[in-house]
């Protein structure tokens, strides 16, 4: 059974909240068949106290739940809040360090302290992390903090924070896509995130809304409700600002009396009940209702209010789905342009200026007038409620990914375990006309041969004991050649090489003891001895220590040094350019290319200090001295390398190049080269 890790610091038991997404998450994850572990705090945010629970009842569940310790905080925006959830997240890693490896963590963000710690604990153990973000830190603190300049300096260390959360994630899953659009440009693993609504449990919801007729509501009383917090972020004096315009105008029909609806409770609610007197609106103010009763009575409303206020960061959020769930029409003030293209796409509701009362007040008269769009609205709104906000049909995303996931990391393990690796050479050669070529290149394991030359055939063949597909094509260019042999191998490690290269004797045992060595390495690139033009044997770029690689450590090997897990490859979808290379339009890079699409795709490189064999540069197949061609062909390269350095890079080269006492080109003249190089890879 597959062991998952879920954690969050705002995890709510039944008793403390009703409609809870976590709680429903781990009920299906379980059912999925999957081994859960619940870690939270022992801090309830709610009630800003610590939770006195019994072992009995923590045990009660069909998942495990672990309360790891926290100090906890009063206020919401605080330093101790900070300093709490930090001291929450060291004492998970302990916790983690001191249970079994899991499979996959599934971790909450919110809070950016404690997901920091935890992401980076993942990605060292080569653990699986999903993240799971609920609301964006620190952007949901523009309001409170709205200083031009002061502002954004005093969140940037925050957003920094939240920038490499997201980028050490395996998958992202998201409340919102506009959650999923701000991370995933941080995260060059995943290809698009996972968008799941907060949503409800429909059929829960319906059970209690089953009682509605237990609230009395005269029949000359038209109810807009407000379900939610009191505090800053909603602008509930829009809305009595909008009443009362309606009301002072005699505007509403003669038989029909507004009551507006509040449920909820906050830090302004003393401030909204004065207002109200002050305003002259009928308002009822309900305090904190049980989940059941607050069902019952926004099911009895007419008309739901959305009035949040212009700086926030909020996008799909709980009340949309109740909103949705009651088939009531809303009227929302909200600037999500998520939000308000659900609303328009159902026709489920009207979108007003955000803190324009006269618009607000015209939009929510339009729909007391026209009782029959009001009602084709709400039921409109209650499909939008079936189709994307009941969670026992969403969250079935979230399980598929889970286990997709955990299938993943399983074959990853299985080639970690392995006792013993196959092992393929992936040779790219041109014009052979026998087999001669793996006696020059000391081939002393299976290979696949594609011979670039004017005919097709296919061979396999015995060779000194081992087994070699032999293609001859009628095709050219390097890329091609490697792909299709990349698309023909079927061994667990894969070496690339070229016809120039002689291998040591033994190389298949060394390279895969290198493998078992780094169990974590997607692909290790080995160290090779090259013989120039006067037949000297150099070493120029020694690979002095075993290392990890990076963007800017990594763009110097020639692909004939690589060795990939074929597996790994395959599932990034990872393969050759075809524009770069010998053969191609481009004459070289095709090397640098495949590097930077493994690191994009978050595989584990790591340079290597074992050489492999001798490489004869003494006649290079592309290289033809600084030429046009050759600036024209960096400058697209570094082009499609780095998309957004590639100006700092195009003045670097320039001045290297200078440097090294080229000077049949001038600085300028070697920028127009770069320049005119990707413009036309950019056309093309």
């Amino acid at each position: 059974m597959k062991d998952i890790v879920l954690i969050t610091n705002y995890w709510h038991f039944e008793e403390e909240r009703e409609s809870s997404r976590y709680f429903t998450l781990a009920r299906m994850i379980t059912q999925a068949g999957m081994k859960l572990e619940v870690v939270t705090s022992s801090f309830y945010h709610a009630t800003k106290s610590k939770r006195k629970l019994s072992k009995d009842y923590l045990n009660s569940f069909p998942y495990k739940i672990t309360l790891i310790d926290e100090p906890g905080y009063t206020k919401n925006i605080s330093l101790k809040r900070l300093l709490s959830q930090w001291i929450f997240g060291r004492n998970v890693i302990k916790y983690l360090k001191s249970r079994t490896k899991p499979d996959l963590i599934y971790c909450v963000v919110p809070s950016l302290e404690a997901a920091d710690l935890i992401t980076k604990y993942a990605n060292k153990h080569n653990i699986k992390i999903v993240i799971d973000i609920q609301d964006l830190w620190p952007e949901a603190f523009r309001m409170k903090f709205s200083i031009p300049f002061v502002s954004d300096l005093l969140i940037y260390p925050f957003k920094l924070k939240a920038d490499k959360i997201y980028s050490r994630a395996d998958e992202i899953v998201a409340v919102s896509q506009t959650y999923i659009n701000r991370a995933i440009r941080y995260n060059q693993r995943c290809k698009r995130g996972h968008c799941v609504y907060l949503g409800l449990e429909l059929e829960k919801f319906d059970g209690y809304a089953y009682g509605a007729k237990e609230i009395i509501k005269p029949e000359n009383e038209l109810w807009i409700a407000y379900v939610g917090s009191l505090g800053y972020s909603y602008d509930l004096t829009g809305v009595m600002d909008a009443i009362s315009l309606i009301q002072n105008k005699n505007l509403c029909p003669q038989n029909k009396k507004i009551v507006f609806q509040v449920m909820g409770d906050g830090p302004r609610r003393k401030e909204f009940e004065e207002y109200a007197k002050i305003k002259g609106v009928n308002a009822v103010f309900t305090g904190k209702l049980d989940y059941p009763d607050m069902v019952k009575r926004l099911c009895r409303s007419d008309i739901a209010v959305n009035p949040i206020v212009k700086n926030s960061a909020a996008s799909i959020i709980n009340k949309h789905a109740d909103y949705a769930a009651a088939g009531l029409v809303v009227v929302n003030t909200q600037k999500s342009k998520e939000y308000r293209y659900l609303l328009e796409k159902y026709r489920a509701g009207l979108n007003c200026k955000t803190g324009d009362a006269k618009d607000l007040a015209k939009k929510l008269l339009y729909l007391i007038n026209n009782p029959d769009i009001r009602r084709q609205m709400g039921q409109n709104h209650r499909k939008l409620a079936i189709e994307r906000f009941d969670r026992n049909k969403t969250y079935l995303k979230i399980i598929k990914l889970l286990e997709d996931e955990i299938k993943e990391n399983s074959s990853e393990k299985n080639m970690e375990n392995k006792d013993k690796f196959t092992f393929q050479i992936l040779l790219s050669t041109m014009n052979q006309k026998d087999h001669s070529l793996l006696d020059q290149m000391n081939i002393q394991s299976d290979a696949i041969v594609i011979n670039q030359c004017d005919r097709n055939q296919w061979e396999e063949f015995e060779y000194k004991g081992k087994h070699i597909k032999w293609i001859s094509a009628n095709e050219r260019g390097v890329g091609l050649s490697r792909n299709t042999a990349l698309m023909r191998a079927t061994a667990d490690i894969c070496l690339f090489a070229d016809d120039d290269i002689r291998y040591i004797d033994g190389y298949e045992k060394k390279i895969l003891n290198a493998f078992k060595e780094l169990p974590d390495a997607d692909v290790i690139i080995f160290d090779t001895e090259i013989i120039n033009k006067t037949k000297e044997i150099l070493n120029p770029r020694k690979i002095k220590k075993t290392q990890r690689l990076h963007v800017f450590n990594s763009m110097r090997y020639g692909t004939y040094r690589i060795a990939i897990k074929r597996e790994k490859i395959l599932q990034k979808n990872i393969y050759f350019s075809l524009l770069f290379g010998g053969g191609a339009q481009y004459s070289a890079g095709e090397d640098s290319l495949f590097i930077r699409e493994c690191l994009k795709n978050k595989l584990k490189l790591y340079a290597y200090p074992l050489v492999i064999g001798c490489v004869d540069d003494s006649k290079s197949s592309w290289y033809q001295g600084i030429t046009d061609k050759y600036l024209i062909d960096k400058g697209a390269f570094l082009s499609a390398a780095f998309p957004i350095l590639y100006p700092v890079l195009f003045v670097y080269y320039a001045l290297r190049l200078r440097g090294k006492g080229h000077k049949k080109f001038k600085f300028f003249e070697i920028i127009i080269k770069f320049i005119y190089g990707r413009k036309v890879f950019l056309i093309k």
